[in-house]
């Protein structure tokens, strides 16, 4: 449920992003401007 409200929340900013998964298994979104949105879910 957190990562569908975060999904929601993100897209309302609007412009080019990408969400990326970290090694450690952490999910973010990142503008294309290199700026971090957001952290969705943290890694172990």
């Amino acid at each position: 449920m957190k990562t569908i409200l975060a999904t929601a929340a993100l897209s309302s900013l609007g412009g080019p992003m990408s969400v990326r998964t970290g090694d450690d298994g952490a999910i973010f979104v990142i503008h294309d401007s290199g700026d971090i949105l957001g952290l969705v879910r943290h890694g172990s």
